[in-house]
């Protein structure tokens, strides 16, 4: 007669594993903890983000607590392989749970002063805040500049200590191209595009440009530094950059102005 198999209940086996760990000698374990703990701090934090699980059927019959507090932590750990995620639960025995992502709602930045009726609100390109602002009274206006000092990928222009100014005045080009006077020889004017709109990019020593005001009156507009200059308009606004940078570069900048 053949000897029954063992079929031990989950008590006889947690205390069966129990007794097997206290006679089994392990070598010491190299002390790594550090180096993880340093590994995941050079690593950029994720985005935020939530789980859902779905029980789509009943899970193996048997799952301790533990095991699920172990699928848990492995729903969270693998939440950037979805491949990943179903090996993991196909071997921990949830076939029957499936591991939704479901990102966090976006909170995009709303401009609280619109209602206020403040006026034109200032533009400002992606290099951050500028290092100084400065507000001019014109006879049709009012113009606002933004200086940069020179830093990394922001060369000094010529003999100031300016890395890039930011003119917005009240205005536009019209229907007609922009008016330049006092060219100098080998000073270039070169059609280029902001978004898709039409600007200017010039190259050399110019002196004057033309722009029309709010009221459509033809208004000459002084380049202050001796760089390379970008004119551009948006709504209701004429903007220049100069600064000492490549065309591509300004470009760059001025795409971000927002």
């Amino acid at each position: 007669m053949s000897e029954q198999p063992w079929q031990p209940t989950d008590a006889e086996l947690e205390r069966a594993l129990a007794d097997l760990g206290s006679r089994v000698v392990y070598p010491p374990a190299d002390p790594v903890a550090a180096a993880v703990r340093e590994r995941l701090r050079a690593q950029p934090a994720p985005p935020a983000q939530r789980w859902v699980w779905i029980p789509v059927r009943q899970l193996r019959r048997g799952l301790t607590p533990a095991l699920l507090a172990l699928a848990l932590l492995a729903g969270t750990i693998l939440a950037l392989s979805p491949g990943a995620r179903t090996a993991v639960a196909s071997w921990l025995g949830l076939q029957g749970v499936v591991f939704l992502y479901r990102p966090a709602p976006a909170h995009p930045t709303a401009v609280v002063g619109a209602p206020l009726h403040l006026g034109q609100r200032l533009l400002l390109p992606a290099l951050g805040p500028p290092d100084e602002v400065y507000l001019e009274a014109l006879a049709h206006g009012t113009q606002v500049a933004l200086v940069y000092r020179p830093r990394t990928g922001l060369p000094r222009v010529g003999k100031s200590q300016v890395g890039l100014l930011l003119t917005e005045a009240r205005g536009s080009f019209g229907a007609n191209p922009v008016f330049f006077k006092g060219l100098e020889p080998g000073t270039r004017v070169e059609l280029v595009q902001v978004n898709g709109t039409q600007a200017y990019w010039i190259t050399g020593k110019p002196h004057l440009f033309g722009y029309l005001d709010d009221r459509g009156v033809l208004r000459m507009e002084t380049v202050r530094l001796a760089g390379n200059v970008l004119l551009w308009a948006r709504p209701g606004l004429v903007l220049r950059l100069e600064s000492a940078l490549p065309e591509a570069a300004a470009l760059r900048i001025a795409a971000s102005v927002r």
